[in-house]
């Protein structure tokens, strides 16, 4: 599902499709750009912006994403998620 499709959709509806708020995804948004740009600016990291990729590349994409979310530091109390992201490795 592409943004541009749900982009329009409520607060409600956004959340019942992506599991997330619309200020999270933005917040979430943020940070990828960011450490995307300073990925850019080392050499960068190939994302290919259509869907015609391998799934190993998309599962090591998406990896990545995850792990620059958890890696950034949390302004809330709620730090489960990095405890058992850490787990997992």
């Amino acid at each position: 599902m592409k943004f541009e499709q749900i982009k329009d959709e409520s607060s409600e509806g956004f959340r019942r499709l992506t599991g997330i708020k619309y200020t999270t995804f933005d917040v979430m948004v943020k940070i990828r750009g960011e450490a995307e740009a300073v990925l850019k600016a080392q050499g960068g990291k190939p994302i290919s912006r259509s869907y015609g990729i391998s799934e190993s590349t998309c599962y090591r994409n998406i990896r990545w994403v995850e792990d620059t979310l958890i890696e950034r530091p949390k302004k809330n109390k709620n730090t489960s998620t990095q405890a058992r992201r850490k787990d997992i490795r």
